[in-house]
């Protein structure tokens, strides 16, 4: 179980940094993108996990943002 949650937050990462071959891409399009490949590539569980993790109800100040989205670069 570990890998496959380690796999999840790894992939994650990945969408969210900048790449010599693709700009970094937002949180929002993160997990879509997290969503789409569950099932087939990540453990759904997993991913339902992480996605409610992240979800509006752990935003600041009940913004609707992402943390990772609220956090100046």
């Amino acid at each position: 179980m570990g890998s496959r949650i380690i796999a999840v937050c790894d992939a994650f990462d990945a969408i969210l940094s900048e790449r010599p071959y693709q700009s970094a891409r937002s949180a929002s399009a993160a997990m879509a993108e997290l969503r789409s490949c569950s099932g087939s590539q990540f453990d759904p569980a997993v991913v339902d996990a992480f996605c409610a993790a992240m979800a509006d109800d752990a935003s600041p100040a009940g913004t609707g943002q992402l943390v990772s989205e609220a956090i100046p670069s």
